[in-house]
């Protein structure tokens, strides 16, 4: 299957035409990844035309990101100039939030055992949890949002807009002077964006951007534990400006501190609960019986409002009664006049819903004649009103005002129809959704492209021409 691509903008339908009139497939589509963007889709090999045709350069450098429609991929055009990173913010739910370290979204960790250890230890040393993943030769956002974490991206490099030097392939032999075994030292080139850590060979290992480590060959595929821990340490001596020592004696400092205040606050507030039981028990009493009070005024005030409506509802029972079947004769000419409107084939009334069974819709539109198909209009008692197309819906719509769902895009004459379907005049609404489903507006969002073009049939013809003369 070949790949399609998505050019962001606000296109009109006029631009599938277009592209449509030079025989290049098309789509005005939206994507929510990698970011929520709306476009238009074509075939990746239909590029050059369509920019030429849309009035863009074609020979701009791009690269492709790929989106939530699968085989389509977003267009992000390459800036000249200095090369930025991308971000993306880091979520995780609160089970696994709650862990100090974890592989995240990528597997190929094969010696992550001999990993782990190390992590752990880190963990403790810096106070902060740690988050690593094995993307395997990719281009990642840097990670933002979370202040508290570590991120080691193995074998990878920051995802960045714009143009840069990095990504290809290398090898890199050596990490820290630790020889690296197999295919661990498949490595790729840094984009420059971040800051290098350099080994005491010149070897370039990493790339760091804030608390993203970007390992730049593929720490995991052998044992792990040195080089981890050599890349981690340099971490602290370069990022941080401490080295492992100076860290570990802080953190024993740091942890008897809280300590002794865990201590303090846990005596201070054994006091205060103890002292103030009686007095937030009072506060508590006093809080419910004025929420009491409000209660009993709520329940007068709706005792009130309860009786007057029993007295009104009472009172339109006796008038009701006092009819003498009269409104049954008019519903009775009601349903004989919906019966009798044009275009009306049949009639089916059940469970609180009028149906109404159309003959063929027609619609004259710029010289032509589109066959729409035949449809029920179904009109609730209770307000609703639907169009169903029982011939055929054209691109997710059932006629070019209503989708295929029935829902109807009536304008400003829907109040209009509400108020009649109140009044129980159920002829006068379908003489007027049937002349609204012979009519199209064109508009940017509706189109009676796709519906078959035909010859007016004879007996419509002479329908047509039987008005005129009455005319």
């Amino acid at each position: 299957m070949a790949n399609w691509l998505l050019l962001q903008g606000d296109f009109a339908d006029e631009t599938t035409m277009r592209l449509d009139a030079h025989g290049i497939p098309c789509a005005l589509i939206g994507v929510t990844r990698p970011y929520g963007v709306m476009g238009i889709t074509f075939p990746e090999e239909n590029f050059v035309d369509a920019m030429t045709i849309l009035g863009m350069d074609a020979t701009k450098k791009y690269r492709t990101e790929e989106t939530d429609r699968y085989g389509t991929y977003l267009i992000e055009f390459l800036e000249e100039g200095t090369a930025l990173p991308l971000q993306t913010e880091f979520k995780e739910d609160l089970n696994d939030y709650a862990t100090q370290v974890r592989v995240i979204q990528y597997n190929n960790m094969e010696h992550y055992r001999d990993m782990e250890p190390v992590l752990k230890e880190y963990t403790e040393l810096l106070g902060l949890k740690i988050r690593i993943s094995n993307p395997h030769s990719s281009e990642i956002p840097v990670a933002i949002g979370r202040d508290d974490t570590l991120f080691i991206w193995c074998w990878a490099i920051p995802k960045i807009r714009g143009r840069y030097d990095g990504g290809a392939a290398t090898k890199i032999k050596s990490c820290f002077g630790i020889r690296l075994a197999g295919g661990q030292s498949d490595g790729i080139t840094p984009t420059g964006v971040g800051v290098p850590m350099v080994d005491g060979d010149g070897n370039t290992v990493a790339e760091v951007i804030d608390n993203n480590i970007f390992v730049l060959f593929d720490l995991p595929h052998a044992p792990a534990a040195e080089p981890l821990r050599a890349i981690l340490e340099s971490y602290c001596q370069t990022m941080l400006g401490v080295d492992k020592a100076d860290i570990a004696e802080k953190m024993t400092l740091k942890r008897e501190e809280a300590l002794a205040k865990e201590a303090e606050h846990s005596r201070d507030n054994y006091i205060n609960a103890c002292a103030n039981r009686l007095g937030s028990e009072k506060e508590r009493a006093s809080k419910a019986i004025k929420e009491h009070n409000a209660e009993i005024a709520d329940y007068q005030k709706r005792l009130v409002e309860t009786y007057r409506k029993r007295d009104e509802d009472m009172a339109r029972v006796m008038a009701l009664e006092a009819i003498d079947g009269g409104e049954n004769t008019k519903y009775g000419a009601e349903y004989d006049a919906l019966a009798e409107v044009e275009k009306v084939k049949r009639v089916i009334v059940r469970d609180g819903m009028v149906q109404v069974y159309t003959d063929n819709i027609y619609i004259n539109y710029d010289g032509k004649t589109y066959d729409i198909g035949e449809f029920r209009i179904d009109i609730g008692t209770n307000g609703e009103l639907h169009a169903i197309n029982l011939t055929r819906t054209i691109s997710g719509k059932a006629h070019p005002h209503i989708d295929s769902n029935g829902w109807i895009c009536l304008g400003n004459v829907s109040s209009g129809i509400a108020e009649l379907i109140a009044n129980y005049e159920f002829a006068v609404v379908a003489q007027i959704m049937i002349q609204f489903l012979c009519t199209f507006n064109a508009g940017p969002h509706y189109s009676v492209r796709g519906f078959p073009v035909v010859e007016l049939p004879e007996e419509e013809k002479d329908k047509k021409e039987d008005k005129s003369e009455a005319v």
